[in-house]
């Protein structure tokens, strides 16, 4: 009954986590978008390329100082968690069950450390992908604490509930005043933000932007401009090593593009700084605005 019911749990999951890649695979021909998985699947070059920057950078940040924050934050907010995993560990020797939740937990943080390089967001955007083994660490520990005393659970979680509301903040010094709450007006846009761009680029009047930022197609929507990447088919050969100079101007006066909108992350200017087709003096490159976070560029290729 135990081996039915299992199958029966993973016949009705798998649909749904084959769900997204078999429609990545559909959209893309890979179902890991652009990774190169061994050379099985087709990649975009210029993705390619912009990951391996982001990489670069998100390891090497990892290394320095991430794995302290990544901690602090485990320690603050998935004590449960925390809890769980030890209590699995303690009885892993004579429970099988509990051994093989011990090996998912293993692998779940293996995927996530492997993971930090690849995600364009940072140690705390990537503790998502251990989800997975902090679920199963809270609930051996809710297992594990409702054996000892039932109501040990619910205090557990009343005592922990508000570490993990104000992630990243940490409550014992943050004023309550400052938690968040439905009758509080939203925070302000961080200084730096594309909103503080928004004007200049409206003042150029463009329909279609190109930007490696992702925030600009919510905000551009309105105003009915397009915000395409970097990697994008329509603009990718601008970013490809492989399109000389003279052609990327050709295709870049045929595009009607004219406007990049660069933000100001080192993996983004290292990017640009390194891949860009724009060479004189078959390009013309003037900064038309600028921010605390980001510049807006117009490229012109005048004709021959």
């Amino acid at each position: 009954t135990r081996r039915r019911s299992g199958l029966a749990f993973a016949a009705a999951a798998l649909p749904v986590a084959l769900a997204w890649p078999v429609r990545t695979a559909l959209r893309t021909g890979n179902p890991f978008y652009s990774l190169n998985l061994a050379g099985l699947f087709p990649v975009n070059p210029v993705f390619t390329a912009w990951v391996a920057d982001n990489r670069a950078f998100f390891a090497q940040d990892f290394l320095a100082h991430g794995w302290l924050a990544a901690l602090r934050w485990l320690a603050l907010a998935a004590t449960p968690a925390l809890f769980g995993w030890l209590a699995l560990l303690f009885v892993a020797r004579k429970n099988r069950p509990a051994a093989l939740a011990v090996a998912a937990v293993l692998v779940f943080l293996a995927v996530w450390l492997a993971s930090v390089p690849y995600t364009v967001g940072g140690v705390f955007y990537t503790l998502r992908v251990a989800s997975p083994a902090l679920a199963l660490g809270a609930v051996a520990a809710g297992i594990f604490l409702a054996r000892c005393r039932p109501l040990l659970p619910g205090a557990f979680l009343l005592a922990t509930l508000p570490f993990t509301l104000l992630l990243p903040q940490n409550p014992l010094h943050t004023p309550p005043r400052d938690w968040p709450a439905p009758w509080r007006a939203a925070p302000a846009a961080e200084p730096g933000g594309p909103d503080e761009i928004i004007p200049a680029i409206l003042a150029q009047h463009p329909s279609v932007i190109v930007t490696d930022s992702p925030g600009f197609q919510k905000l551009l929507a309105p105003h009915h401009i397009a915000a395409i990447p970097f990697w994008s088919p329509q603009v990718s050969w601008l970013f490809d090593a492989r399109t000389p100079p003279t052609d990327a101007a050709r295709r870049w006066r045929e595009s009607g593009l004219h406007l990049i909108v660069l933000s100001k992350f080192p993996p983004a200017l290292a990017f640009v700084n390194r891949h860009a087709r724009w060479r004189a003096p078959f390009f013309r490159v003037i900064t038309v605005a600028e921010s605390a976070g980001f510049l807006v560029l117009r490229i012109d290729a005048p004709a021959p």
